[in-house]
């Protein structure tokens, strides 16, 4: 078997039987001469047809075989082939080659194939046929023809991938769009239900607990206050998301990650939502300090702390329990969040940052808005941060806040 490449071309080589590698990623292309590669299983022939090409880059294969060494490490531009070929079935080459480089014109070149052959090949993707014997013009006016389709290809395939990539980004950009105007609607009925709910819940809340310290109660009638101060508790953490997502303004301060932490688990804790739940933290031995707005990133772990509760009882999981680490790598806090409960399987974790999207069922009906993780990415970006989220089913969820340890002005 032998090769012949004038002015440049691959060797010889094994492996498994591929065309991959297409000319449009070489870097090198637009400063070597267009490759052209002779498939013809008589050498004379290459010979001459190599002649009449030798304004390009000219490499000359005997049999399938030499093809496939010759394509996978020097991809032609232009392809002829000869589908009467001693090793291989030409048809076959044809459109296995058509089919991993469909950019790239195939002439085919013979002297002895039926109609039949012809159409076929013709059919399968081949550019132009030459019949054998053939003049040197019009070998190099079919090479000429065939290199100004590939360039015409070439550019509609640019054309059609900006294209993609423009409707891509408008696509992306309208979403953005209807999102910013969901989240902006959002807000303005968080504003407008914090301000009509507040006031009765908070005389609703005041009346249970005097009531509770100044009368003699029944047991009947001590339930139905305990139920009443669950329900306002329950409003009032509902209201807080509802706060959190309207931004109150709020002046950026010094506070040390110890604090913050602190001040959230205690909050979390007296509104009952950390019940027969062990907490564990650990911090590094020098106070690391932020500057942030401690009121919303305080909310945040609020939020996370409750879902992480709340997922571990509806689980049934009996010793509650949750970590949380702090750690500083550059110029950023990365606060970890940990449960032992169920995690959260795939299906839900893609909805889990959506303000309605809630898993939580009592007595068979969802309760509750689903608002908590939503709410603390909202205010975690709004601060310059990311919220992320690392669950497998059984194996906890891990709940990471990156935040600046200072704000940017």
């Amino acid at each position: 078997m032998t090769h012949k490449a004038l002015s440049g071309g691959g060797g010889p080589g094994m492996g498994e039987f591929s065309f991959s590698g297409n000319s449009l990623d070489r870097a090198d292309a637009m400063q070597k001469p267009p490759h052209i590669l002779v498939i013809d299983d008589e050498a004379m022939t290459g010979d001459l047809i190599a002649r009449a090409l030798e304004s390009y880059r000219v490499s000359v294969a005997l049999d399938g075989e030499e093809a496939r060494t010759i394509i996978r490490e020097d991809p032609p531009d232009v392809l002829m082939l000869d589908i009467m070929l001693p090793d291989h079935d030409g048809l076959a080459l044809l459109s296995d080659f058509r089919t991993e480089n469909p950019l790239t014109p195939v002439i085919i070149i013979t002297a002895y194939s039926s109609r039949e052959r012809i159409i076929r090949a013709l059919r399968d993707g081949a550019y132009d046929f030459l019949e054998k014997p053939t003049g040197l013009r019009s070998i190099q006016e079919s090479v000429k023809r065939a290199l100004d389709y590939r360039r015409q290809m070439e550019e509609e395939a640019a054309r059609l991938a900006r294209l993609e990539q423009g409707m891509s980004e408008l696509i992306q950009a309208h979403r953005t769009l209807s999102a910013r105007e969901n989240i902006a609607l959002v807000r303005q009925i968080a504003q407008g239900l914090a301000h009509e709910i507040n006031n009765p819940l908070c005389a609703i809340r005041l009346s249970a607990e005097l009531i509770d310290r100044t009368q003699e109660l029944s047991a009947s009638n001590q339930e139905h206050i305990e139920i009443i101060q669950k329900a306002t508790r329950r409003l009032e953490e509902t209201m807080n998301a509802l706060r959190m997502l309207s931004f109150v303004s709020e002046d950026v301060q010094t506070i040390t990650v110890g604090e913050l932490i602190g001040i959230a688990v205690d909050r979390t804790r007296a509104l009952g939502g950390l019940d027969d739940c062990e907490v564990s933290i650990a911090l590094p031995e020098e106070h690391i300090v932020l500057e942030t707005r401690p009121s919303q990133i305080g909310q945040a772990i609020e939020n996370i702390l409750h879902n992480a509760v709340e997922a571990m009882k509806r689980a049934g999981v009996v010793d509650r329990r949750i970590w949380i680490t702090a750690e500083v790598y550059g110029d950023r806090l990365y606060l970890a969040i940990r449960n032992v409960g169920p995690g959260i399987p795939s299906d839900e974790l893609e909805h889990i940052f959506d303000p309605t999207y809630t898993t939580k069922q009592e007595e068979g009906r969802v309760r509750g808005l689903g608002l908590g993780l939503y709410v603390a990415r909202s205010v975690v970006e709004a601060n310059q941060g990311q919220l992320r989220i690392h669950s497998q089913e059984g194996e906890g969820v891990t709940v990471a806040l990156v935040l600046p340890l200072r704000l940017s002005r």
